[in-house]
């Protein structure tokens, strides 16, 4: 039996119907979002869940920080949440009024994040909205420190550490 076919959950009568988003850390974790409102927690070698999630409006798209143990999930009400990836406890974090005003389709956790009060927390999104954002913690929201906004909807991003490419996004 492949990796993969043990990822159906015995304790549902029927079978997730779509993983919207993966998320891989260090190869020992898998992070999978789905149409069922949930983000599940694996172990990477046996599949095992270790935990399971549940927002309220479901997360289109999920993340995970290289260095540190942060999760983050873009919801679809236009929602960024972030959790201990460790404990699955969520940081208190929520999006005030410059949030989305459409579900995200995408996120990322910029490499050098950390979430300690000494050092504040970066998230970047995008949405059906046609924007992307990047969010840093204060208190306890996450505040849009920037924002750029495109003529289609953005389903995906991408970060890169070195180059600073031209696109249609302004």
């Amino acid at each position: 039996m492949s990796k993969m076919s043990r990822f159906s959950d015995p304790s549902k009568a029927t079978p997730t119907k779509c993983m919207q988003c993966v998320g891989l850390r260090k190869e020992k974790t898998i992070v999978t979002s789905s149409t069922d409102a949930t983000i599940r927690v694996r172990d990477a070698e046996t599949a095992t869940r270790v935990y399971t999630l549940s927002t309220s409006s479901g997360a289109k798209s999920v993340a995970i920080s290289y260095e540190h143990s942060v999760l983050v999930g873009g919801c679809a009400d236009g929602q960024v949440r972030l959790w201990d990836l460790m404990t699955g406890n969520q940081f208190p974090y929520q999006t005030g009024k410059d949030g989305h005003s459409g579900g995200i389709f995408a996120v990322d956790i910029p490499h050098n994040t950390k979430p300690k009060s000494d050092r504040s927390t970066q998230v970047i999104t995008a949405s059906v909205d046609k924007t992307i954002k990047l969010w840093t913690s204060s208190a306890n929201f996450l505040v849009c420190i920037r924002a750029w906004t495109s003529h289609r909807v953005l389903r995906s991003i991408a970060q890169s550490l070195t180059v600073r490419p031209k696109c249609g996004v302004s």
